[in-house]
């Protein structure tokens, strides 16, 4: 079903319309959650949360927008309010990555292990984009949206960012 029938009948109450969009999108909510505040259990908890607020507002949200990044945003702003609040620094080292699957050979696992090392060297703008876009899976159109950015500059900076990333790869080979 899709989204904008859903989020229809969650304006008039409908629970188990609302409970398909929180499947639909409950990984990459919990993703985006986990990028910011670098916790697993704090994800869960604030990801739980936005969809929480989500179903709070839906009656206002205008149906003509997509939901995924109005979603994303939310999550955004309440894991920056609870860093904020807790007033703690995130921790660069527990940068997630996608884990490998069992039949993943060592070299692989030291590949992931260099991409995860030159992440980290990248300033905090590039490791977002690169974040968003590729563990999140967000759309340039839901990265816009969450960052508050013109697709054209979302695009650019993923370009860059890309290329910084494949720079400190190979520093590090």
């Amino acid at each position: 079903m899709e989204d904008k029938l859903l989020l229809e009948k969650c304006k008039k109450g409908d629970i188990e319309a609302y409970e398909m969009l929180v499947k639909k999108y409950m990984k990459k909510a919990y993703n985006v959650a986990l990028y910011f505040t670098k916790n697993p259990a704090d994800a869960w908890d604030i990801s739980q949360e936005g969809f929480i607020s989500a179903w709070k507002g839906i009656k206002n949200f205008d149906t003509k927008s997509p939901f995924s990044p109005w979603l994303y945003t939310i999550i955004k702003n309440k894991a920056l309010a609870k860093l904020k609040k807790e007033k703690r620094e995130v921790i660069e080292e527990e940068l997630p990555l996608k884990i490998a699957s069992p039949e993943e050979n060592l070299e692989k696992k030291e590949e992931i292990m260099k991409l995860k090392e030159a992440l980290l060297k990248l300033d905090e703008e590039k490791r977002q984009i690169i974040y968003l876009r590729h563990y999140a899976e967000m759309s340039y159109k839901e990265i816009s949206i969450v960052l508050n950015l013109p697709i054209g500059t979302v695009m650019s900076r993923l370009y860059y960012a890309r290329k910084a990333l494949l720079e400190e790869f190979k520093k590090i080979e």
